[in-house]
């Protein structure tokens, strides 16, 4: 059965994969989507994990055609994914090594994504030389972030991590060989995921999961718990975030900040800053953390500062015998209106249908 109408169904895109997405419906029917011609043109981005409406729908053939993306309610970055709630960060107690600046890099992103934060420490089943787990206790559970320690191999801990899961569209996200497909595997073992091993001579994973895919790992009583399996990696630059944004993300800062000199005090290398007056009760790492990754957000404020500064080059200022000064492009430099045609193009980038301004339904996945 074939039908187009001017009512389209609306879906969840699960996964994408070249120029296919794949979307369910609410009663989680697959469809095979390409997207709408309009929607290339206009460079749309589609996003795994987008609440999207489906048209031209093959009901045989279970095909059909994405017309239009939903506004979202949150986005993050890396891994790129659409109306995801929270981020459960996968830290191997050993092999790979943890490292809390890779973790504190996870945290600060996560949040300025708008997206709650759980750590799960997976392989506790090793033994644990240097009290790692003890640290990651200390630093983090003053700062109200949930920890949960799990086994993969032994199947402990997963009743825990699967309870915060329930209800909520979740991303499995941390770096390569930490075992986040191995831990979906131990929940769902139907899922058969694949897994890598960890280099011998490396002591790092490898890459097994190659796109973002969104599972269903539970259902039941009305409620779901999905989660998005994820490429793992490694690497995290604050290179898009200015430096208040970084600052406000530490909340450790909160009950010394307000009594420094500047009220713009970034705590670094500032006179009278009661936060360094207070290093004391703040974890040595994660202070060490902060003042790298405001390093890196201080040279993306420098590269738009240089870049505004360019785009000032262009303009000169003519004074027109006397009368009030205007400024002018100066020569070498596009001097002719763009069509309307690309006007309107580019405009299209930026607004929506006054239609798509409403909520995503929160019982849309249920």
């Amino acid at each position: 059965m074939y039908y187009k109408g001017e009512n389209p169904l609306k879906g969840f895109l699960v996964k994408k994969h070249s120029n296919f997405y794949y979307v369910k419906n609410n009663l989680n029917v697959l469809y095979e989507c390409m997207l709408r011609e309009r929607l290339k043109k206009e460079d749309v981005e589609v996003l795994v994990g987008d609440i999207v409406a489906i048209d031209e729908v093959n009901e045989e053939t279970r095909q059909a055609v994405i017309t239009r993306i939903y506004p979202r309610k949150t986005c993050i970055t890396r891994p790129h994914l659409a109306n995801m709630e929270q981020n459960v960060i996968i830290m191997a107690l050993n092999k790979p090594r943890l490292n809390l600046n890779q973790l504190d890099r996870f945290l600060v992103h996560t949040r300025l994504s708008g997206l709650d934060r759980v750590i799960c420490i997976n392989k506790c089943d090793l033994k644990d030389k240097n009290n790692t787990l003890k640290t990651i206790r200390e630093i983090y559970e003053p700062l109200e972030i949930s920890i949960i320690e799990v086994s993969a191999l032994n199947k402990t801990g997963l009743e825990r991590l699967l309870d915060v899961l329930k209800g909520k569209r979740s991303i499995f996200s941390g770096p390569s060989g930490v075992g986040k497909s191995t831990i979906l595997n131990a929940i769902k073992p139907e899922l058969n995921l694949r897994v890598g091993k960890i280099g011998s001579k490396s002591n790092k994973g490898t890459h097994t999961t190659r796109h973002s895919e969104l599972i269903e790992i539970f259902s039941e009583n009305d409620q779901i718990a999905i989660v998005a399996d994820t490429p793992g990696f490694s690497y995290l630059k604050f290179d898009k975030y200015l430096p208040a944004q970084i600052e406000a993300q530490f909340p450790e800062f909160l009950s010394f900040k307000n009594d420094c000199y500047y009220s713009d005090c970034l705590h670094i290398n500032e006179t009278d800053c009661n936060v360094k007056a207070n290093l004391d009760k703040i974890s040595p790492t994660r202070y060490e953390n902060y003042c790298r990754f405001i390093a890196e957000a201080l040279e993306y404020k420098s590269l738009l500062y240089s870049t505004s500064s360019k785009d000032e080059g262009k303009v000169k200022t003519v004074d027109r015998s006397g009368q009030e000064q205007v400024k002018r492009l100066k020569l070498g430099h596009n001097l002719v209106d763009p069509s309307r045609k690309k006007s309107k193009q580019d405009l299209s980038k930026y607004k929506y249908d006054e239609s798509f301004e409403e909520d995503i339904d929160d019982n849309f996945c249920e």
